[in-house]
């Protein structure tokens, strides 16, 4: 099972085929001396079974780390960044699911924490995150992405990609294989081409005046050229200061081919989850 502490934050989360794979993540707990928060990051793995209903314990990454990325690429899981106990990291690490182990590959460009990942044409995306300042005598790349091509084993470094350089990725896919991020709103397509964004649709709920959904913490995964938008918390517009969880699932075909025009976007209600406790912290989609 699942740790039962409640106080568990920044672990990662993805799919290779049947089984969900949980990693990482920081275990705060109340230090009585100074009746604060102390955190201990974990390396450990936890592996759902489909075919089972089951969990086990999984081989623990070579690095503990927290608020960091994962994604599968081909049969191989990657892990990239994110923080140790003492420091951001910028080592990545693949978990071989023939072998049960990890081993290290190249280490990126950049030590970046709270940085998203995603599984492109065959390569790892890293995207923005909180990438550590003054390393190696250089400016920060604060907005950046990197690409990690398994076959030449090297890292190259798309400058000045993600939106807004001040915060982390929003919520992020790959939606018929173009990176689509949702920013503040907008549904926004990553044009590989011209290294520019174009806005292709928007969130439902959205307020035409101030361009702005109330809608928020939610997941949001593509799954045979469909998207979703998964649960996450929104504020209530009968009740200042009001929060209501989300149970609610929404999916529209937002087409690739829409980049470049911004259409009203159809969005359609599925059968609701079971139940709601806040924000989704992590998303995958499985395959049986």
């Amino acid at each position: 099972m699942l740790p039962e502490n409640t106080e568990w934050q920044g672990f990662a989360c993805a799919a290779l085929g049947p089984t969900l794979i949980v990693m990482g993540g920081v275990y705060l707990s109340k230090n009585e001396a100074s009746q604060g928060l102390t955190g201990f990051v974990s390396s450990e793995v936890y592996i759902y079974s489909a075919c089972t209903n089951q969990w086990s314990k999984g081989p623990c990454m070579n690095t503990a780390r927290s608020w960091f990325a994962a994604a599968v690429v081909g049969d191989l899981l990657y892990v990239a960044g994110g923080q140790g106990n003492n420091c951001f990291l910028n080592s990545v690490e693949v978990y071989d699911p023939k072998k049960n182990s990890w081993s290290f590959v190249s280490s990126m460009h950049y030590a970046r924490s709270s940085c998203c990942g995603l599984s492109k044409d065959g390569k790892l995306w890293i995207i923005g995150g909180e990438v550590q300042r003054n390393q190696h005598y250089i400016k920060p790349c604060r907005g950046s992405a990197e690409v990690y091509d398994p076959e030449s084993k090297a890292w190259s470094v798309i400058p000045e990609m993600w939106l807004n350089r001040e915060k982390v990725p929003g919520p992020t896919t790959v939606h018929d294989e173009k990176v689509l991020s949702v920013y503040q709103s907008k549904l926004m397509m990553f044009v590989d081409e011209t290294h520019s964004w174009c806005h292709v649709g928007d969130l439902s709920g959205t307020d035409m005046f101030s361009n702005q959904s109330s809608r928020y913490g939610f997941g949001c995964v593509s799954l045979d050229k469909r998207l979703y938008i998964v649960g996450g918390m929104r504020m209530s517009k009968h009740y200042q200061n009001s929060v209501q969880c989300l149970n609610s699932i929404e999916v529209s075909d937002l087409p690739a081919s829409s980049q470049g025009k911004s259409t009203y976007t159809k969005w359609q209600n599925l059968a609701s989850m079971g139940n709601s406790e806040g924000t989704i912290l992590a998303s995958a989609v499985m395959t049986m």
